[in-house]
């Protein structure tokens, strides 16, 4: 189910090797379903997840529009997301961890600040630890980090502008972790 302009390409990186992981990734990928209006596409990027791991997930991936990227093996959550930037066509670009659920218009909340010379947004959180989630604001309110602050990759969108001027993200980091720290 192609999407051949989308206005957002959705980039999710999946390693899925118990049953709880593809549970949280199918209840991610409803919630998209049942969140989202039309004009986004689904970039999926397996990291050699088990084929019985991925039967339920490819089922609910095909009520998408999408693109499937199967990695042979684990090449972690920073080569895999950038293997999707590299597919991404659409003017406004998410990064989305696979155990995240969207919100009612989430995209279209997303997309709002994004304009002058905002290049990237990110959604409160509701876990409790991370700083995203202890920071109280009304609901809808927009609020401009200072320098040196920074938004958790768990769900990000960028202009791809952005991407294109700054980059991928770094693969030095490795597997993962602290490359949302750096960019």
């Amino acid at each position: 189910m192609p999407t051949c302009n989308p206005q957002v390409d959705i980039i999710i990186p999946h390693f899925g090797i118990t049953q709880e992981l593809t549970d949280k990734c199918l209840a991610c990928l409803r919630s998209i379903r049942e969140h989202s209006a039309p004009g986004y596409r689904v970039i999926f990027v397996d990291n050699a997840s088990p084929d019985e791991q991925l039967d339920q997930v490819f089922a609910e991936l095909h009520n998408h529009p999408h693109v499937l990227i199967r990695n042979r093996v684990n090449t972690g959550f920073i080569k895999a997301t950038n293997s999707g930037i590299a597919l991404s066509t659409a003017p406004l670009v998410v990064l989305l961890n696979n155990d995240t659920r969207v919100a009612p218009q989430w995209l279209e909340k997303l997309a709002a600040p994004l304009r002058g010379n905002i290049g990237v947004s990110g959604p409160r959180t509701t876990t409790p630890n991370s700083w995203q989630g202890r920071v109280k604001e009304a609901p809808g309110t927009v609020r401009i980090l200072p320098a040196g602050n920074m938004l958790a990759f768990f769900c990000v969108m960028f202009r791809s502008e952005v991407l294109k001027a700054v980059g991928p993200l770094d693969e030095d980091f490795g597997m993962g972790l602290g490359d949302d720290d750096w960019y």
